[in-house]
């Protein structure tokens, strides 16, 4: 089951999207390339974009993971901070999800 959203009520829905987290989208970064960007608006959305250059998994799967801090003077570690704030992800095609 699927359901359509009316073109008049894409910015009501973006704003109750913000509420929930950081929202990115697909946004075209030059000629035929694409990446999602966190954004502000639905304007700078392309949901006509066939690929990104970065598949969506980019915000599941980090490259990297502070574990902790480390003052070598103190000989103390410290925790890094609590997880960033949640994130919405906008324009993500069936193939990537």
């Amino acid at each position: 089951m699927f359901k359509k959203l009316a073109k008049e009520d894409l910015y009501g829905f973006f704003e109750s999207l913000k509420q929930a987290g950081k929202v990115h989208g697909p946004v075209n970064i030059g000629g035929s390339s694409y990446d999602f960007k966190e954004i502000s608006s639905p304007d700078e959305v392309d949901l006509t974009c066939t690929r990104t250059m970065i598949p969506p998994k980019k915000f599941f799967v980090k490259t990297e993971e502070k574990i902790f801090d480390f003052d070598e003077e103190k000989r103390e570690y410290r925790e890094p901070p609590e997880k960033e704030a949640k994130t919405v992800i906008l324009g993500v095609h069936s193939c990537d999800i």
